[in-house]
């Protein structure tokens, strides 16, 4: 992203921005100005997305966010699929599209979606409530390692092993965790 924002190119980016801290400057550099930067949040576009939205805006539809029972107000969970078909074809990916180091984890990608549509729905509520919520406090969340077999590593990246830069993450069978195993 800095190459191409520094050669003058506006960046529409994907998640993630960066799969480690040492992106960080990087980051920062391309986000102090110039051309545009852009994370693309495409889940804001969705249909879904947008029809919740307005339903939320809907006081005498939606009622109120619960804040006062101790419960969360917002619960969100998602599931990724690593394997897909895309316009009938299986997509094929990358052999470090598997390497944290390179890709990162899930933190990168599927919860900012979750916590951009939690930010979402409190905005849309916040618009028309007067007695708006109060601001979004995580309470919860856990990771936890994707392990990825070896027959499914090949049907997805057509390759028969892990490349050699992932061996200290291929545990005993095969399987390849696509992110740290917690401690």
């Amino acid at each position: 992203m800095r190459r191409l924002h520094d050669a003058g190119f506006h960046v529409l980016a994907d998640k993630p921005w960066m799969a480690e801290a040492s992106g960080l400057d990087d980051l920062r550099h391309v986000m102090a100005g110039g051309p545009l930067a852009v994370e693309m949040m495409t889940g804001r576009h969705d249909v879904t997305s947008i029809l919740t939205g307005k339903l939320v805006r809907e006081r005498d539809v939606f009622g109120d966010f619960d804040v006062g029972s101790g419960k969360p107000s917002i619960e969100i969970s998602g599931v990724h699929h690593l394997e897909k078909t895309v316009n009938g074809r299986p997509l094929r990916r990358p052999p470090w599209y598997f390497d944290v180091r390179v890709q990162g984890d899930g933190l990168a990608d599927i919860p900012t979606h979750m916590v951009d549509q939690a930010q979402q729905l409190v905005t849309a509520a916040s618009r028309v409530h007067a007695d708006a919520p109060p601001p979004l406090e995580l309470l919860a969340a856990r990771t936890w390692p994707t392990l990825v077999p070896r027959d499914l590593f090949a049907r997805v990246t057509g390759q028969s092993v892990f490349p050699r830069s992932s061996s200290d993450m291929v545990k005993g069978d095969g399987a390849s965790p696509t992110a740290p195993t917690p401690s």
